[in-house]
């Protein structure tokens, strides 16, 4: 209309009627005159840049600048599954040659770099161990060839209050730590071989009546991840028995060897042919390489036990460890 605002259709969403027939909608708007905005708003930058003042027109709203710093957050994140899993695969290859470096440090100087036996057992508490098992094994397989290197022939006797109080040259006080964070190392690694052995036993014992009352579909759900755990427990089972038997086997009259024997032993009447065959091995190896006798005693007395607990249903592998011990009989007279 002369004189008044300028007016324009817009085109509503039509009507849908019940014999199926559409009906055009529309209405009139006023059209606003952004001219008069525009040119103030340039009066206003330009007033400022002349006047040298650091306030500007905030030409994006917040919300806006929130949306693209969130973007720009993660934009990052946004991967393709394909981009994914080869990120997962170089952070698995920088773990294994992480382990690997940590390993030959130690082993190249064992007393300087002891520390490092911290190092590489804490790895296990990476999120990426965590979802890939197999870096466990890889962590737990590195620390016993480690361990296996390094532990001395002879048993370690850590020194009292009273000895440590006393004076002693710096050769002998660094020998001191370095057996002491040795041995320290050694049986947490033996607990957490401890902890995998019993893993199989209590998901097999973690069922409850609750399970009962689930539905159909849920029961058959949890099922499948109860097999799923119960087999990654049982392969770390065998991993644990694996390291446990060489460390017995190659380092028989060390520290915590009673422990090792009294874990192994029930592993030679176990159903599974692939433990109890460890199991045997390792005792076989421990009589040939034994050369005092008592950690060989202290094995011939502990298999003998089970054997006669298992009475009639004993193993004829067992019985074929017991006839393999080397007797050393004197000459007659």
């Amino acid at each position: 209309m002369p004189g008044g605002p300028a007016k324009r259709m817009k085109l509503l969403l039509p009507i849908k009627t019940s014999h199926g027939q559409l009906i055009a909608q529309s209405r009139e708007e006023a059209i606003e005159d952004h001219q008069a905005v525009d040119d103030n708003v340039e009066s206003d930058a330009e007033s400022n840049v002349a006047s040298g003042s650091d306030e500007g027109i905030d030409l994006m709203p917040d919300s806006d600048a929130d949306e693209l710093i969130d973007h720009n957050e993660t934009a990052g994140q946004d991967l393709t599954p394909v981009e994914q899993m080869a990120l997962e695969e170089s952070k698995a290859k920088e773990m294994r040659i992480n382990i690997a470096n940590h390993a030959q440090t130690v082993m190249d100087n064992p007393q300087e770099n002891v520390g490092h036996l911290r190092k590489l057992r804490l790895l296990l508490a990476d999120p990426l161990c965590q979802a890939r098992p197999l870096l466990a094994d890889y962590i737990v397989v590195s620390l016993c060839e480690v361990f296996k290197d390094i532990l001395p022939s002879y048993k370690i006797r850590l020194a009292t209050d009273t000895e440590k109080s006393q004076l002693a040259k710096k050769e002998t006080k660094r020998l001191r730590a370095f057996e002491e964070t040795l041995l320290l190392n050694y049986r947490k690694y033996l607990a957490l071989l401890r902890q995998a052995m019993c893993k199989q036993q209590a998901t097999n014992s973690s069922k409850t009546a609750k399970d009962k009352k689930l539905s159909g579909w849920r029961r058959k759900r949890k099922r499948v991840a109860e097999k799923d755990e119960a087999e990654l427990a049982y392969s770390n089972r065998n991993v644990a028995i694996r390291c446990l038997s060489q460390l017995l086997a190659n380092h028989p009259n060390f520290n915590e060897s009673s422990e090792l024997i009294a874990w192994l032993t029930p592993c030679l009447q176990s159903r599974s042919a692939e433990i109890s065959s460890l199991a045997c091995s390792a005792f076989r190896q421990l009589f040939v390489e034994d050369r005092a006798g008592e950690a060989s005693l202290r094995a011939v007395k502990a298999a003998c036990r089970v054997a006669v607990a298992a009475g009639a249903k004993v193993h004829a592998d067992l019985l074929d460890v017991l006839t393999s011990v080397r007797l050393d009989l004197p000459p007659p007279t």
